[in-house]
């Protein structure tokens, strides 16, 4: 939610945690990402995709993008660019 508002510094806090306690989930890790993508810090950014693709090295932004669920679009694709701008494909 707090991405939907665009608030990534909260969004990024609870993300840390939740990935603390499950590291194995990319849900998270794929949220972070895009926090960072938002808050302009790449590398952060980057780290979090490489975990990603180690986790699942058939990861594909396409598919993903299939089964994601907004009531309008237009959260959809800013969500999607941001995960992009992350490094994501």
């Amino acid at each position: 939610a707090y991405i939907y508002m665009e608030k990534y510094e909260e969004a990024e806090k609870i993300l840390k945690n939740l990935i603390r306690k499950n590291p194995d989930r990319i849900g998270p890790r794929l949220d972070l990402a895009a926090c960072y993508a938002a808050l302009d810090k790449p590398d952060e950014a980057k780290k979090q995709v490489s975990v990603i693709f180690k986790r699942r090295p058939n990861f594909s932004l396409q598919t993903f993008a299939k089964g994601l669920m907004y009531k309008e679009d237009v959260h959809k694709e800013k969500y999607l660019d941001l995960l992009r701008k992350a490094g994501l494909k």
